[in-house]
């Protein structure tokens, strides 16, 4: 009797155990998500690293499927991964993707967040969705890379700059003692020392000049008041001169134009000018006249003009 107790005791703890054995394989090796009824959709992510058939999709902290197949790549350098959702769980439209990091050891996950305004339209089987960019802990990493690889190609121009500013700081000290060496040699500083002497008494010498200068300075500018003053009494005198000289040379003009139509016209007048040996007459006759009158009127010159006779003795 004890033994066939025995016996039922070890048969029970035996079945028992497979009951266990049986639900630990069915939770952990997902033997019961194949008895579940579940639908299919693929989201596109521009990178999805980390993800591996089977990593998990949770949506609101609860795992609603899980990622079918590799990721795969295609024409436009997009990820395609397909996921498996369970029926009970309906992802509405607008819903966001993203890849997150399950946990501290690396795995990925897909993660689901729903909108802030519920919807009453659900995403379709079969339906393809935009996923966004990688968050967490691997998204903050890739940013830290990324910052990594800026400071290190700022480090890099930073450094380049450096060489170019000891380079020029070089150059510096050497032209500098050239400098020193050429221009501020002790015979050049005692060149520039006599220079600026011989400056200091050019200037006073300068001062002196001015100084002299200055009562003919003033003389020249009383000069030219007065010239200023000369001038435009000048030009007073001549607008008062204007009117008179315009007459005078009107009657010039005229006396000219008589004295060509004199000259012109036959006459006394026209003889007289022009014939030589009739002015010398009237000359002639005009003096005799001033001295005998013309009641005693000789003809003195043409007597006088006779040849004496000879008187004496030769």
């Amino acid at each position: 009797m004890n033994n066939k107790n025995a016996e039922l005791f070890a048969g029970l703890f035996v079945i028992i155990g497979f009951v266990v054995m049986g639900s630990l394989i069915l939770n952990f090796g997902r033997l019961q998500e194949k008895f579940d009824d579940q639908y299919s959709l693929t989201v596109v992510f521009k990178t999805a690293s980390g993800l591996i058939d089977g990593s998990e999709v949770r949506m609101g902290g609860a795992k609603v499927g899980r990622v079918i197949g590799k990721p795969k790549l295609d024409d436009q350098g997009a990820v395609s991964v397909k996921l498996s959702i369970y029926e009970v769980a309906k992802i509405p439209v607008e819903s966001k993707f993203s890849v997150v990091q399950a946990s501290l050891l690396g795995d990925m996950r897909v993660d689901i967040t729903r909108p802030q305004k519920e919807s009453s339209s659900f995403i379709a089987e079969g339906a393809i969705v935009k996923g966004e960019d990688a968050k967490g802990i691997a998204a903050v990493s890739k940013k830290i890379e990324g910052i990594v690889d800026e400071t290190n190609l700022t480090l890099v121009k930073v450094k380049a700059s450096l060489d170019e500013v000891e380079q020029t700081l070089k150059s510096l000290n050497s032209i500098t003692a050239k400098v020193d060496k050429r221009v501020l040699s002790s015979e050049n500083l005692n060149n520039i020392d006599q220079l600026m002497v011989s400056l200091a008494e050019i200037s006073k010498e300068a001062n002196v000049a001015i100084k002299d200068l200055a009562p003919l300075l003033k003389a020249t500018q009383s000069a030219a008041l007065s010239t200023d003053k000369l001038a435009s009494s000048l030009q007073t005198q001549s607008d008062e001169l204007g009117p008179e000289m315009s007459k005078l040379l009107k009657k010039a003009s005229s006396l000219m134009d008589t004295l060509n139509a004199l000259d012109e016209k036959p006459g006394v007048i026209a003889a007289l000018i022009n014939d030589p040996e009739m002015r010398e007459d009237t000359k002639v006759l005009l003096k005799n006249l001033r001295e005998h009158g013309i009641l005693r009127y000789k003809d003195g010159e043409k007597k006088r003009t006779q040849p004496k006779a000879f008187t004496g003795q030769r």
